[in-house]
C-alpha cells in the first residue's frame, strides 16, 4: 500500500460539518481540498507524518520515508506533556498554580526574587531564573534537576519571558520533592496519571545519568501517541474517556502570561488572533533571539483564536482547537516549515 493511501481509510471527507459549504472559518467545515493543500505543504517541507482528528480520525498520512508507528524525537513538545501532568497534580492537590516554589525549594526562602517565584512562573518561562543552557545541557551535569536550584535570578518573576531548560528542570525538582512523601517519582506519576490513561506505551523516554526523566526534550513518540496527548487538551480525558484533568483546570491554559501572551503553562497560544492588529509570529525562528513582540503575536490570523500548540524543534507540532474538536499532528525534519502558511491552507484562507 502506498503511504499516501493511508488517508483514505478513515472516511476522510466526513470532517466537514453537516451544514454549510464555506471554508473552516471560525467554526465552519474543514474541506477536502484544504486538508490536501495543507498535506502537500507539509510533505514538501520534509513532513514525516500528518494526522487530523475531528470527532474521529479523518486523515493519516506518512511521507518522505516514514511509516505508521515510527517514533520520532518530539523535542520541546515534551514540555507540554509535563504541563498536562502539572494540571493533573493541581486536580489532586499536589500543586497549586500560584503557590510559591520556595515553600518546597526552601533554599530560595531568603532570596528576594526566587522567594516570589510561583509554579505558574516556572511553567510559563517567566520565573526570571537564568535559562541554564550551559549548566543543564553540559554532559558533565549528571543530574539535570537539582543543580538548577542554584542558578541565579536575572529578573523579577513574571516580567520577562526567557525560554530555556532551567524552568522545566526546576519544575522537575519541585515535583520530585513533592512526590517523595507519596513514595513515587515524577516519571511514575506521569506514567500512571497521564500516559497510561492515554493508552501510551512504548515511548522512548530519555533520562539523565542520575535517573531523572528529561523535562525539556529527549523523548521519542509516534504520531498516534502525540494525537492522544493532543486530544487530552480537548476535554481532559484519555482512552475510553478515562479522566486525566478536569475541564475547569484546562481553562488555565487559555490565557498567556504578562511576560508572553502567546505562552501559558508550557503551551503556545493563538489567542491574540482576535486582535485585528495581531502579527503572525514564526515562533521556532524567533526563540533564542531578542524578539519582543509577544504581546501582539499569534500563530495564524486564519486559525481560530482558541488554537493551542504543542511545539518542538524541526517543526514537530500538535495543533489543538477545542471549539472544533480538532487535533492535528505534524511530525517533520526541516526548519523551513511555516506555521502561518500551513494553518492558512488548513483553514481555507490561502491567497
Amino acid at each position: 500500500m502506498a503511504l499516501g493511501a493511508v488517508a483514505c481509510l478513515f472516511g476522510l471527507w466526513s470532517i466537514a460539518a453537516p451544514e454549510g459549504h464555506g471554508h473552516a472559518e471560525k467554526g465552519g467545515p474543514i474541506l477536502r481540498a484544504d486538508i490536501e493543500a495543507a498535506a502537500r505543504y507539509s510533505t514538501q517541507h520534509q513532513g514525516l507524518a500528518l494526522l487530523v482528528w475531528r470527532h474521529k480520525m479523518v486523515f493519516e498520512r506518512y511521507d518522505n520515508g516514514a511509516k505508521r508507528g515510527d517514533k520520532n524525537k518530539i523535542y520541546s513538545v515534551v514540555k507540554s506533556v509535563w504541563g498536562l501532568a502539572a494540571a493533573a497534580a493541581v486536580d489532586e492537590g499536589i500543586l497549586e498554580w500560584d503557590e510559591k516554589v520556595a515553600d518546597t525549594l526552601t533554599e530560595w526562602k531568603d532570596d528576594p526574587r526566587k522567594s516570589q517565584v510561583t509554579v505558574a512562573h516556572l511553567l510559563s518561562m517567566s520565573s526570571g531564573i537564568d535559562p541554564g543552557y550551559l549548566l543543564i545541557d553540559d554532559d558533565k551535569t549528571l543530574d539535570k534537576l537539582s543543580p538548577a536550584v542554584g542558578l541565579p535570578a536575572l529578573s523579577e518573576p513574571g516580567t520577562v519571558f526567557t525560554y530555556g531548560p532551567a524552568n522545566m528542570s526546576l519544575f522537575g525538582e519541585l515535583l520530585r520533592r513533592k512526590l517523595k512523601s507519596r513514595s513515587t517519582t515524577p516519571m511514575r506519576y506521569l506514567s500512571t496519571r497521564v500516559l497510561s490513561r492515554l493508552g501510551i506505551e512504548g515511548g522512548e523516554w530519555g533520562f539523565d545519568k542520575a535517573g531523572n526523566p528529561m523535562m525539556a526534550s529527549g523523548v521519542t513518540l509516534n504520531g498516534r501517541q502525540l494525537l492522544a496527548i493532543g486530544r487530552a487538551f480537548l476535554d481532559g480525558t484519555g482512552r475510553r474517556g478515562r479522566p486525566i484533568v478536569k475541564p475547569s483546570t484546562l481553562e488555565a491554559f487559555e490565557e498567556g502570561s504578562s511576560a508572553n501572551a502567546m505562552y501559558s503553562l508550557a503551551l503556545w497560544l493563538n489567542a491574540q488572533a482576535r486582535d485585528p492588529e495581531a502579527v503572525e509570529v514564526e515562533v521556532e525562528q524567533v526563540l533564542g533571539t531578542d524578539f519582543n513582540g509577544w504581546s501582539h503575536g499569534c500563530f495564524s490570523r486564519a486559525a481560530p483564536a482558541d488554537l493551542l500548540v504543542l511545539l518542538g524543534s524541526y517543526n514537530q507540532r500538535v495543533y489543538v482547537v477545542p471549539s472544533l474538536d480538532l487535533v492535528v499532528v505534524r511530525q517533520g525534519k526541516s526548519t523551513d516549515f511555516k506555521d502561518a502558511e500551513f494553518l492558512r491552507l488548513l483553514f481555507g484562507q490561502s491567497q
